[in-house]
């Protein structure tokens, strides 16, 4: 990150790498690209005589706030649909076969609970719409889990994932956000559970939050006679 110093991105990007293999035979044809000074106007041929000469077939920009041309502002849906426009020639010149924007979500997204993935990016909306599929990620918890929302585009809201970095590799916890996991484990080593209030003391969660939580998660935990179980097909 250039506002902090072009290390400590190689730094993260070289401990993700150690996460693969020790000699490196899979990480060798990643290469990571910082530049203090960077100016799309001046650099961005450079780049695609690079991505074209290394036989690139993933690019990751990171961020994209500091990656696009200087005076053009995110939030001009104009000026992010000519520059999206700009990317997609990149992208077919080079044969890229996938093309990444790491960007910032709005301070309001809320996901499933509020403004969906598509709208959850900062700036013009021409940004998201322009992508074959937008991830929104939350907060990581204690247990370093991530959940994410992948949605593609011209689609509403999907049900959210979690997933936990295990051994360098992302292992999926189960479907909804890492509260929805937490409860659907805590029912099945507790079941029949026979009153919410018990998982909100257990996860130390009210017990409103718990109960809208158990309405969405119909498909996954049901009531029965006895309590709060998990469907017989998650068992």
């Amino acid at each position: 990150q250039i506002e902090l110093h072009p290390a400590l991105a190689e730094m993260r990007w070289l401990q993700i790498m150690s996460n693969f293999i020790a000699d490196g035979a899979r990480t060798a044809n990643i290469y990571l690209w910082t530049q203090e000074d960077w100016d799309f106007q001046e650099h961005i041929a450079l780049l695609e005589q690079r991505l074209i000469d290394y036989d690139i077939d993933v690019l990751i920009v990171d961020p994209l706030y500091l990656f696009k041309p200087d005076g053009v502002n995110e939030n001009d849906n104009t000026a992010m649909a000519a520059f999206c426009k700009r990317m997609n020639v990149l992208r077919v010149r080079c044969n890229l076969k996938l093309l990444v924007f790491v960007h910032h979500n709005s301070k309001d997204f809320m996901g499933g609970a509020g403004r969906s993935p598509m709208e959850s990016s900062r700036g013009a909306t021409s940004l998201p719409n322009w992508h074959d599929t937008v991830i929104a990620v939350t907060g990581i918890n204690p247990a370093e889990s991530l959940t994410l929302f992948p949605v593609p585009r011209n689609f509403g809201n999907r049900t959210p994932i979690t997933v936990q970095l295990q051994n360098g590799l992302f292992v999926l916890l189960g479907l909804g956000d890492s509260l929805d996991v937490q409860i659907v484990q805590y029912v099945a080593e507790h079941q029949p559970v026979k009153f919410s209030q018990e998982i909100a003391d257990a996860l130390d969660v009210d017990k409103g939050t718990i109960s809208r939580h158990l309405q969405r998660l119909h498909n996954q935990v049901i009531r029965t006679g006895d309590g709060w179980e998990v469907c017989a097909d998650l068992e």
